[in-house]
């Protein structure tokens, strides 16, 4: 009998144990995590992924770089990048990044159905040509920094440090100089220290909805002149910036109401449907919105009733998975309807289809 007791309970406590160990832990702590708690809309340009693209332009071909004036008019000017007619026929450019979007010091609670991480996603975005010597039009910097949380499985929030630098390539800038007889200075898209705002919904197993907002920190470094709201103080001396970079600039400064804040709000859905545990296909669009659209990116066009700049994106694809990571490789078509896809190039508007590998 007695045998017959201690038997029964070997038996439960091994049944028991064998339970609970495939049981995730009620609290757990990982160092580092090459998955973000935080998932980026693949149609988002910006995004911190790796891309490799074609993109054929339908209109816009990016052909001018603006430039500060040398002349005492106080506005910028357009200046061609290549003599008159040349390449004006090209359609085709070569888009590449390279991104990460990862997780440092993650904390999980109640069976991993609440996690927090500090999360560092960067990536660095160039457009070429795709024709002549392939020339380089210039390169971005992004990242972000700060605190992601994710919710059941279902809800994600982040926010943060978010930064943005536009700059030109040398061989554009070649091209700038021997077109025009001499090397003008452009100017320079720049949003450093800009708060970030995040959430990320998943409304279905597979359909996704995402919602983002930046603004500039009051002591921010920011760029051109014509962009930066008239509260926002230069880091190195805490005086107001927008008529220090109009001067450093030669552009005349400007005054804006304080309704303006140069905030920049996107909102995007993706799609996601598996055929097998690695292959499946996807469907995403984004709307960007840009409040230093209002200024129509000229001095002294700035008014109350002038719209924000849209700009859309939309992608359909092939996404191949790797069940046990949940890294991603992406095969996709997409339409751009917006700003040319480089920080330097805002002013210009520009469509475009293209075919891209988005790993991430």
């Amino acid at each position: 009998m007695i045998k017959r007791t201690l038997l029964i309970i070997v038996l439960i406590l091994v049944v028991g144990l064998s339970v609970f160990a495939n049981e995730k832990p009620f609290f757990s702590f990982n160092w580092f995590n090459s998955k973000s708690l935080y998932d980026q809309n693949p149609s988002d340009i910006f995004s911190a992924n790796s891309t490799l693209g074609y993109l054929l332009v339908h209109k816009g071909q990016p052909r001018t770089i603006r430039v500060i004036p040398n002349d005492g008019s106080k506005q910028y000017s357009d200046v061609p990048i290549y003599r008159e007619g040349r390449y004006s026929d090209e359609k085709a450019y070569i888009h590449l990044k390279t991104g990460l979007n990862v997780g440092f010091f993650r904390f999980s609670l109640f069976r991993e159905n609440v996690a927090l991480e500090f999360g560092l996603s960067a990536a660095l975005n160039s457009i070429f040509q795709g024709f002549g010597g392939a020339d380089s039009l210039g390169y971005d910097g992004v990242y972000f920094i700060g605190p992601q949380l994710r919710l059941f499985n279902r809800v994600a929030l982040k926010a943060g440090l978010q930064h943005y630098s536009g700059h030109y390539g040398d061989e554009t800038l070649g091209n700038l100089h021997q077109t025009n007889g001499e090397l003008r200075e452009g100017i320079a898209y720049t949003r450093d220290n800009n708060l970030f705002f995040g959430l990320s919904v998943d409304i279905l197993k597979n359909l996704h909805f995402n919602l983002e907002a930046t603004l500039p920190l009051q002591k921010s470094w920011m760029g051109p002149a014509v962009h930066i709201p008239g509260w926002v103080l230069k880091p190195s001396n805490e005086k107001p910036s927008h008529p220090i970079t109009a001067g450093d600039e030669k552009v005349t400064p400007m005054e804006y109401p304080d309704t303006y804040k140069a905030w920049m709000v996107q909102t995007g859905l993706l799609y996601e449907y598996y055929l097998t545990n690695q292959l499946g296909f996807s469907a995403s669009g984004i709307v960007k919105l840009h409040q230093d659209g209002m200024t129509m990116h000229t001095v002294g066009a700035y008014k109350d009733e002038n719209p924000w700049e849209a700009e859309f994106t939309l992608g359909v694809g092939v996404v191949l998975k790797d069940p046990k990571t949940d890294f991603k490789t992406r095969i996709n078509l997409t339409y751009h309807n917006g700003r040319t896809p480089l920080l330097n190039f805002f002013y210009q508007r520009t469509s475009y289809f293209g075919l891209s590998i988005i790993m991430g």
